[in-house]
C-alpha cells in the first residue's frame, strides 16, 4: 500500500484497537487481502478498501462461529476462497458457487470483461456474496467483545503485542 501508507497504518491501528488484535495481526490481515486486489491491478486505495472490508467481515465470522485456529490460517483460507477456491468457504458454513458469481456478473453487465478485470470482478462478487451470506455474523466481534472466547483471543493478542513491543 505504498501510495496510501498513512491510511493503511491508520486502518490497521483502528482495526487492532477496536477488535482487540495485535498490530501485526491487523497488518497481516490487511496485507493478505490487499495483496489479492493488488495482484489484479487494483490501485493501492481500492486494495486497502477491499482489505478493510474483508478483514472486518472475517473477524466477525471468527467471533460469531467461535472459530479456532490462528488468525493467519483463517485469513489465508478466506483469501483463497475469495480468489476462487470456493471450497474453502464451506468449512465456515458458506456456500458460494461459480454459477452464482457468473449470474451476478451477467446481471451487472460485467460478464464480458476479460483478463484481470474479469478476475477482479469475480473476486468482488465472491466478497459481496460472502458478506451477504455471513450477514448474521457482521458486527459480532464488537457486540460479543466480553464473551469468554473473545476475551481469550484478546488476551492472546495482547500478549503477542507485548512481545512485539519488547522484543521477545
Amino acid at each position: 500500500f505504498d501510495d496510501v501508507e498513512s491510511s493503511a497504518i491508520k486502518a490497521s491501528t483502528a482495526i487492532a484497537s477496536s477488535m482487540g488484535l495485535a498490530n501485526s495481526t491487523a497488518q497481516k490481515a490487511l496485507g493478505t487481502f490487499g495483496d489479492l486486489a493488488l495482484g489484479y491491478g487494483q490501485t493501492d486505495k481500492a486494495a486497502l478498501e477491499f482489505a478493510e472490508t474483508l478483514t472486518k467481515a472475517t473477524l466477525d465470522l471468527i467471533s460469531y462461529k467461535n472459530l479456532t485456529g490462528s488468525y493467519d490460517e483463517i485469513f489465508s483460507s478466506i483469501a483463497s476462497g475469495i480468489a476462487g477456491n470456493v471450497e474453502n468457504f464451506r468449512k465456515y458454513g458458506v456456500v458460494i458457487t461459480q454459477a452464482e458469481v457468473k449470474t451476478r456478473l451477467q446481471q451487472k453487465g460485467l460478464d464480458k470483461l476479460t483478463g484481470s478485470s474479469l478476475q477482479f470482478a469475480q473476486m468482488q462478487e465472491r466478497m459481496a456474496i460472502f458478506i451477504e451470506k455471513t450477514a448474521n455474523a457482521q458486527g459480532d466481534m464488537i457486540k460479543t467483545m466480553e464473551s469468554t472466547e473473545n476475551v481469550t483471543r484478546r488476551l492472546s493478542e495482547a500478549t503477542k503485542q507485548w512481545k512485539e513491543n519488547f522484543g521477545e
